[in-house]
């Protein structure tokens, strides 16, 4: 099921005839500079030939407010995948969570969120092999410091103390630094 954050997104850049972001904002640009435009020339063609200088002002600043809000509504809604992914980022820094980004948008703001999905799960998995890692070598240190105290043990009253990461993996909390 699609989510519904970005079935205006989805709406918005179907009808937008590009493919990248950047190409979407510059016609979102060029809306909100030729629709006053527009709206001018319409007033000046179809208005009857008396018309005041307070109606043409009014008729223009209308249309220029018109398309101003609307091009800030479609940007903001165009920006709707970017707010995501830095939601994401900002989660994973703070949590270690993982919001499940759609991947059936297929433009260039699909690709970076899959592209951002499949990063995160490929440092996940890097991350487990490395505390893996590290507790085995943790393990194997224990083991050599104890095979040398139990050798030295015999010979001297100096026993050699475990390292304090050595410790921690045996506690099972992190070494303090």
């Amino acid at each position: 099921m699609p989510d519904p954050s970005y079935t205006r997104y989805r709406r918005i850049a179907g009808w937008l005839p590009f493919f990248t972001l950047e190409d979407r904002l510059y016609g979102v640009l060029v809306f909100g500079v030729c629709a006053p435009l527009v709206t001018l020339s319409c007033f000046l063609i179809f208005s009857p030939g008396n018309w005041s200088l307070g109606s043409l002002v009014a008729t223009v600043l209308t249309g220029t407010v018109v398309a101003l809000g609307t091009s800030m509504w479609i940007v903001t809604q165009l920006l709707t995948p970017l707010r995501q992914v830095r939601h994401t980022l900002s989660r994973y820094r703070d949590e270690r969570g993982l919001l499940n980004l759609p991947r059936e948008i297929d433009d260039d703001c699909g690709e970076l969120m899959a592209d951002l999905h499949s990063l995160i799960q490929h440092s996940e998995r890097q991350r487990a092999h490395l505390e893996t890692v590290h507790s085995i070598a943790s393990a194997h240190a224990d083991r050599v410091l104890a095979a040398d105290n139990a050798a030295a043990a015999p010979h001297s009253d100096k026993v050699v103390p475990l390292r304090p990461a050595a410790r921690a993996a045996r506690s099972h909390t992190q070494p303090s630094a």
